[in-house]
């Protein structure tokens, strides 16, 4: 049902968003009694506050007058952010040496009895993706897993990355 649901938002949602210039990153369906959709999306540019905002009073009207989400809900529209959900394998291809933090289903062999993993996105090819975990031995294999035993993988940014470097404030001049 929750497949079928975020198969029918998707395809509501995207020619609406391509409309203000955006793409959907993806889409969450979480809770029961009063659920959040919640619609991330990505633009050539970036994406603000505005563009999330027309998108959710356009998508919530369609999704009202279509009756799309039975009973009361909340509609979230958002970018992905820096410490971005990914939602297929196809997405981490361009995070490739990026730090991930991952959860899975059911332990791997390499790895028995851990579902919790963070360290550096070694590949994604198809539907299985390779990780280093950080707390891994130098020469210890990868943790490599199939797409359907991710639970969850979130980018993870490093803020550090960029401290005591002097960032010019104001407007740029041209």
């Amino acid at each position: 049902m929750n497949d079928a649901l975020k198969t029918t938002v998707e395809a509501m949602a995207a020619p609406l968003a391509e409309s203000l210039g955006l793409s959907i990153w993806g889409i969450e369906i979480l809770g029961a009694g009063r659920p959040v959709l919640r619609i991330y999306v990505e633009g050539e540019n970036g994406c603000d506050i505005d563009d999330c905002a027309e998108l959710s009073r356009l998508l919530g009207l369609s999704l009202d007058v279509e009756d799309v989400m039975s009973g009361a809900y909340s509609l979230e529209v958002s970018s992905p952010g820096l410490e971005r959900i990914f939602f297929s394998p196809d997405q981490l291809k361009q995070y490739i040496n990026e730090t991930v933090n991952l959860m899975l289903y059911d332990p791997v062999e390499n790895w028995p009895g851990r579902k919790r993993f963070q360290g550096k996105l070694i590949n994604a090819e198809g539907d299985c993706i390779s990780v280093q975990p950080e707390d891994s031995e130098a020469d210890a294999p990868p943790l490599t897993t199939n797409w359907k035993n991710i639970q969850r993988v979130r980018l993870v940014h490093d803020f550090n990355a960029n401290k005591g470097v002097k960032h010019s404030v104001g407007k740029a001049r041209s």
